[in-house]
């Protein structure tokens, strides 16, 4: 699961690149909290790379509220174009991990730069 993916400047090169790293073939699901471009502003790139470069992307769980931002058509448009499917969210919501276990995983800041250690609720 992949929530959020940092904002359009970067256009997901920071995610892609910490996926990458992790050894992440497939994404089951890509949670949009809201469609600010400093939230959804790699979506269109991290969908594109792991439908053409990897496995894949699950699903898209987005709660609904457009936006009329480029960014925000740009990812519409990747989940489109690949065939994502598309959940609108709502309030109470869950999403089935068959038997697996959510963990939390990001990139620790280390300065300026991001180091390739992770803080993980999970460890």
């Amino acid at each position: 699961m992949l929530i959020d993916s940092g904002d359009w400047r970067d256009d997901g090169e920071t995610v892609i690149a910490y996926l990458e790293s992790q050894g992440i073939e497939r994404i089951d699901y890509v949670v949009t909290t809201h469609a600010h471009a400093d939230h959804i502003g790699g979506h269109a790139a991290v969908i594109e790379h792991y439908e053409t470069e990897h496995d894949g992307v699950g699903e898209v769980w987005d709660p609904g509220v457009s936006s009329t931002s480029r960014t925000y058509e740009n990812y519409l448009d990747a989940v489109e174009e690949h065939d994502v499917d598309l959940i609108r969210a709502q309030s109470g919501d869950e999403i089935d991990f068959a038997g697996g276990r959510p963990c939390s995983t990001r990139p620790r800041k280390a300065g300026p730069t991001t180091s390739t250690r992770t803080a993980s609720q999970c460890e």
